[in-house]
């Protein structure tokens, strides 16, 4: 048995620490990778509020209708060639369905990340931690020490996400407002997306922008916001959507249809917001159920690293660890069954 039963440093991790060439592959190789993805996540991730402060710090707020560099940026030409980017493995890597989830979710998202350069930088930096730890302090610690690195951006991604796309539709009943008034004001609706667009604060300012982009480029407004409905898979955005391309084949008084499902969409952001006021309590005690475990076995082992050794040092700890982790999941799914309600 490699791991002893009192907690003790194990006679594997005793000879590779003892071992000179398996510390200078961890200081001249582990390291380094390590903090290289760490660091090439960060870069991504402060790229674009750098650029938007650097962009007004030079003065280069554009003008309404005017295409800014930060808005080529985010165009979503960019975003489909940051999708496909990468050459051999990446790119085969990115073919995968959960990469191709994870890259929708980054547009969604508004970050400018390829999704398979993303993972596979979490799977080396995750990998040389765990590495790391498993010389250092055992591989229930490692993988510890590990877990958060590797799953930590990717929620962020997804958390993100999910805050993005709330706004946009909390924002929705502005933006029919401003588009019938734009078209009861005799314009078309290229030119009142393009309204909201240079109006409306972000997340619908990006969105809309994009459409307004797409069609001056020369393709059809309803091909423009198939688009958009594609990219954002929102039932509200749907809604929307649907109205303009029957108006487009049949006609009719397209401003009255969207001051109609701004009326909806406001009714149902109200009762979505009651049933969340209702749920908070289970959401909380949800919260409370999920972080607890991992918490108190974070404080034990460094109140009393003896006694968490119990679990993260032996075999039979290790099993219980990974009951506890599909316990935790299942509860998790539950409860998120219970406290989700369609609106």
């Amino acid at each position: 048995m490699i791991w002893n039963m009192d907690g003790s440093t194990s006679l594997l991790a005793q000879g590779l620490l003892s071992n000179p060439m398996v510390m200078m592959f961890c200081l001249v190789v582990a390291i380094p990778i390590v903090f290289m993805s760490v660091f090439g996540l960060i870069q991504d991730l402060r790229k674009q509020e750098v650029k938007r402060v650097d962009d007004r710090l030079m003065g280069k707020t554009p003008k309404r209708g005017e295409k800014s560099e930060d808005e080529l940026r985010k165009s979503l030409i960019k975003k489909q060639a940051l999708a496909g980017a990468g050459t051999g493995f990446l790119k085969s890597f990115g073919q995968f369905k959960p990469i191709e989830k994870l890259q929708t979710a980054c547009m969604q998202a508004d970050l400018d990340w390829n999704a398979a350069r993303v993972v596979f930088r979490l799977l080396v930096a995750s990998a040389g931690t765990f590495f790391l730890g498993l010389m250092v302090v055992g591989p229930g610690r490692a993988a510890i020490l590990a877990l958060p690195i590797l799953c930590g951006p990717i929620v962020y991604i997804y958390f993100r996400k999910k805050r993005r796309l709330q706004a946009l539709v909390e924002q929705l009943p502005e933006v029919f407002e401003a588009l019938v008034g734009a078209l009861r004001a005799g314009q078309s609706l290229p030119t009142a997306i393009g309204l909201v667009a240079g109006e409306l604060p972000e997340p619908s300012r990006t969105e809309f922008g994009l459409v307004y982009q797409e069609q001056n480029l020369g393709i059809p407004i309803e091909d423009a916001l198939g688009n958009m409905r594609q990219r954002l898979d929102q039932m509200d955005i749907s809604f929307f959507v649907t109205a303009v391309q029957i108006q487009k084949q049949s006609g009719g008084n397209l401003a009255e249809v969207l001051e109609n499902i701004g009326s909806i969409i406001r009714a149902r952001i109200q009762l979505f917001g009651q049933v969340r006021v209702l749920t908070a309590e289970g959401r909380m005690s949800g919260i409370i159920l999920l972080a607890l475990p991992p918490v108190m076995i974070l404080v034990m082992m460094f109140m009393n690293p003896d006694y968490a050794s119990k679990l993260t040092d032996t075999d039979i700890g290790h099993k219980l660890l990974i009951g506890a982790g599909v316990a935790e999941f299942l509860g998790w799914a539950m409860i998120r069954k219970i406290i989700d309600i369609k609106v």
